[in-house]
């Protein structure tokens, strides 16, 4: 008896087995809506696109002013079968660039829908920058997908010449002067504030002959020339 009910029981084991065997596992594509657990099967793929004419990999921001932003858009969309997931956005290069994510931004992505992502530049000086925009997502073939950035940074950038000057020893009485050359060097306009004189010494030796009570702008590669007098009339120094 104890070996008939041991048969029945490999019997039975042997029959779930084969059942389970003849069963199998049915594949099936995965729509899951944002928020939901994460897709299990991979044959999403990924297009990005950008408004570049030639290079759809390419944002070109142009040129920019410091002081202002500019945002350009990035299209991500599923061109696959299944759901495609993006898994991460990562900037690198330069903190100029931003991210800016909309209420409708989407990191769950059904076949042939679409989302934006808002790229913004930010420029603090003068220059010419690139980055990258990386795309990380479930997409087997592409996994991550680099988006060139690129930008001119337009600011003004004020040079002085000289950065100082000593008139050495003169004659008491004569009048010794240097000019001062204010230059924007830069590639945006200079707005200059104020141009005033402090006499550390006070003997009244060295004066400012000449400067812009005003405030004035210099355009790029514009100067302007402010001039300072010395008259010694004492053998200190």
């Amino acid at each position: 008896v104890k070996t008939v009910h041991v048969s029945q029981k490999i019997l039975s084991l042997i029959a779930a087995s084969s059942m389970l065997v003849s069963m199998g596992c049915s594949e099936t594509v995965l729509f899951v809506n944002p928020g939901s657990t994460p897709p299990t099967r991979v044959d999403a793929k990924i297009e990005v696109e950008t408004d570049h004419p030639t290079d759809s990999h390419t944002l070109d921001f142009g040129e920019v002013y410091a002081g202002e932003t500019r945002e350009k858009e990035v299209t991500i969309r599923n061109i696959g079968t299944d759901t495609l997931q993006i898994q991460d956005l990562v900037l690198s290069n330069n903190a100029s660039f931003e991210i800016i994510l909309s209420d409708d931004y989407n990191v769950l992505l059904t076949p042939e829908a679409s989302t934006v992502v808002l790229i913004a530049y930010s420029p603090v000086q003068d220059e010419h920058i690139e980055g990258t925009l990386i795309v990380a997502s479930n997409d087997r073939e592409s996994p991550e997908v680099a988006v060139r950035l690129l930008a001119e940074g337009l600011a003004p950038a004020i040079d002085i010449q000289p950065p100082s000057f000593d008139f050495g020893n003169h004659e008491l009485g004569c009048v010794n002067q240097v000019e001062v050359i204010i230059a924007n060097v830069g590639r945006a306009p200079l707005v200059v504030d104020e141009i005033f004189y402090e006499d550390l010494a006070g003997t009244g030796e060295l004066t400012l002959a000449n400067s812009n009570d005003a405030t004035f702008t210099l355009d790029p590669n514009e100067s302007t020339t402010v001039t300072v007098l010395y008259v010694p009339t004492d053998v200190e120094p």
